[in-house]
């Protein structure tokens, strides 16, 4: 069972959860609201299904679509883009990507970072040979699509190129103007404070 899943992934990392000073209680109520989210999507889709087609039964069992992989890691060089995308709807050859945040969607939209994000999975499943249209980002009881477009493939490429000249100078990026981002951070202090980035940049440096 889903339960017993968790409990064993727990107990095979507790000693790790503890090093990196992680809370086994807290990661054990995200990993069950993860397989929530997850399990009311699949019968928000199979009921969707039912209605479309009108299948039922063990007709219903072979026939069901779309399928879903979770937690599938993709990169492409060529775009210099590796990541884990949380699930995968597959139909055929046309592949929608879920991603799924904890937080409240903007009133119009999503967040201009969460549009990269879903672009930058959009193109990677498109390196696939896979038939791309759009991707579904999961907020908190809420649902917003993002279609690709020229515009935003070359947003995605500007910020990527952004990141890769940050990662080469030895100058850091000005902190963001929007505090907001970082009331969740666990690096926040650190970030906010000049002695100890100081002395970082000079462990980077030497």
């Amino acid at each position: 069972s889903n339960e017993r899943a968790v409990q064993e992934a727990l107990l095979n990392g507790k000693e790790k959860l503890l090093n990196e000073g992680k809370s086994i209680i807290q990661t054990s109520q995200s990993l069950r609201n993860d397989i929530d989210i997850k399990t009311k999507q699949r019968v928000e889709n199979t009921a969707d299904y039912i209605e479309e087609h009108r299948v039922y039964g063990n007709d219903l069992w072979w026939a069901l679509t779309p399928k879903y992989t979770y937690a599938a890691k993709l990169q492409d060089p060529s775009l210099g883009v590796t990541m884990v995308i949380d699930a995968i709807e597959t139909k055929k050859q046309v592949a929608t990507p879920h991603i799924y945040h904890k937080q409240n969607p903007p009133e119009e939209g999503v967040w201009y970072s969460q549009k990269l994000e879903a672009a930058a999975a959009m193109l990677l499943l498109a390196s696939q040979n896979l038939i791309v249209q759009e991707a579904i980002i999961h907020y908190h009881q809420e649902r917003r699509r993002v279609t690709i477009t020229p515009e935003l493939k070359e947003q995605l490429k500007t910020s990527i190129t952004t990141v890769r000249k940050i990662l080469t100078e030895h100058a850091l990026p000005p902190h963001t103007a929007n505090r907001n981002k970082c009331e969740k951070c666990d690096l926040k202090e650190q970030c906010y404070d000049p002695m100890y980035i100081s002395a970082r940049m000079n462990e980077h440096t030497l």
